[in-house]
């Protein structure tokens, strides 16, 4: 955990969440698990390629977590949260309090521990010297739907499987006063992604 008051900060603490929960930001670049110990599923079989090419291998992973994306208020000073579970890259967490294109604090973790454990979500970091607290609930909906996705960086990789609808009732806390959360973006997936040889 770390925090910093500088814009170029809060895109570097971006990328390395993105980098650590890879399948996790691919997904919620779309339009578009909650406890620590996940099945990971992995196989793979030799493609034949040119002798002139280097071998590659088409691999299938299973990937399960959770992405929540939350807004607020407090102080007249917008807030933004970021909680990403995947079982495959590892969990992320991010807090920003203030304008992220102007003057604003963020804290950022990150781990294998469940952020979202039986339904309960209940994090903190330090932001700016002080912690930022974000409590709540969790709960499963029984809006679920079947999604395929390609990649979005060009690579030969397709993922299908299903994404559910979760409701989070949560709160932001931090220097002494609380406000509620709104997460327009929250959901929990189980995706396969198939990577093909070139």
């Amino acid at each position: 955990m770390r925090s910093t008051t500088t814009t170029r900060s809060l895109i570097l603490g971006g990328v390395l969440a993105g980098a650590l929960t890879l399948g996790a930001a691919q997904i919620a670049s779309g339009d578009n698990g909650t406890t620590a110990e996940r099945d990971t599923t992995s196989s793979s079989r030799s493609v034949q390629a040119a002798p002139d090419d280097d071998q590659r291998r088409a691999t299938t992973v299973r990937e399960r977590g959770i992405v929540l994306e939350g807004t607020g208020t407090w102080r007249g000073q917008p807030v933004q949260v970021f909680v990403y579970e995947n079982n495959k890259y590892g969990n992320s967490l991010q807090i920003v309090v203030g304008d992220p294109d102007g003057k604003h604090a963020i804290g950022a973790g990150q781990g294998r521990d469940a952020y979202v454990i039986d339904g309960v979500l209940n994090v903190g970091l330090d932001v700016a010297g002080h912690l930022a607290v974000v409590k709540g609930s969790v709960t499963e909906t029984r809006h679920s739907k079947r999604v395929t996705e390609p990649s979005p960086d060009g690579e030969l990789i397709k993922s299908t499987g299903t994404r559910t609808r979760l409701l989070v009732d949560a709160t932001f806390k931090y220097r002494g006063k609380t406000v509620d959360l709104r997460f327009p973006k929250a959901f929990e997936y189980d995706l396969e992604s198939k990577r093909s040889g070139r």
